[in-house]
């Protein structure tokens, strides 16, 4: 073998890698963000559930829906929603919680 057609391999291999390293990062990128938005829209699901459940009355699919929904965002609009049906009902502590 020449020393050419080794470095002519050489830098094939090199072309190759640098190629292909960005390209899989993009793919894991482009997976994550898919990842990222099926979770959002899960969530957005058991939002919109938990205050259906909540309108309807249905307080116990409320609050399994809404422990499922702990480290959501806009969780606490949740508490919220329950709360203010029930101002008359519940302690300054729990309202303050």
């Amino acid at each position: 073998m020449s020393w050419r057609s080794a470095l002519a391999r050489g830098l094939a291999k090199i072309e190759i890698r640098r190629c292909l390293v960005p390209s899989v990062l993009l793919i894991g990128l482009a997976f994550a963000t898919n990842l990222e938005e099926s979770l959002a829209r899960s969530d957005r699901d058991l939002y919109r559930s938990a205050m259906a459940s909540l309108r309807d009355g249905q307080v116990s699919a409320f609050q399994r829906t809404r422990r499922e929904l702990e480290d959501y965002l806009i969780a606490p609009y949740l508490d919220y929603h329950y709360l203010r049906g029930r101002l008359g009902s519940v302690s300054n502590r729990t309202v303050q919680s």
